[in-house]
């Protein structure tokens, strides 16, 4: 029973960095109405999470190998949840980023560790299986993300996208 906790736990993780990829979208004119950004800071904002996820997946994998994936793994949810407390309080397009950025850092060492987290508590017979639910995890949260994104920024404000992150 053990190892399917460990798949929830990773699984968990793994929704919410792809949650935060893709809900963002939808609250960018709220964001940039809200701290008066340029159109060029806008895009930072989003595209700086998924620059220092994709430049740092590989290196904070190898750092999971080395020194321990839970370890690093769990730095990372940390990091990632810091990240977002920042994006959530921002006041300027540059802590937004800066935010975004740290969130990033923390997604990458999530991304890189959790599907080797999963398949490690599994038997070779049952990791098809936990790889199969991680990637359903992956898809729906990537799917949701705009609908997410919307309904928070229709029915609370623009921080709330980060601030789920949280608990």
């Amino acid at each position: 029973m053990g190892r399917w906790w460990i798949l929830a736990g990773s699984s968990v993780g793994l929704f919410m960095l792809m949650l935060d990829s893709t809900a963002i979208a939808l609250a960018l004119p709220s964001i940039r109405l809200d701290l008066g950004a340029s159109g060029s800071g806008i895009q930072w904002a989003q595209n700086i999470y998924l620059l220092a996820l994709a430049a740092l997946v590989t290196t904070l994998g190898r750092i999971g190998d080395l020194v321990g994936r839970r370890l690093v793994f769990c730095a990372g949810l940390i990091v990632f949840s810091l990240g977002s407390v920042v994006s959530a309080q921002a006041d300027s397009i540059a802590v937004l980023v800066a935010g975004r950025a740290v969130q990033g850092v923390g997604a990458a060492a999530m991304l890189a560790l959790s599907l080797a987290i999963a398949t490690l508590a599994f038997s070779a017979e049952q990791r098809q299986r936990a790889i199969g639910i991680w990637a359903a995890v992956s898809s729906v949260a990537l799917a949701i993300g705009p609908l997410v994104g919307g309904v928070v920024v229709e029915i609370a404000s623009w921080r709330w996208l980060f601030l789920l992150n949280v608990p």
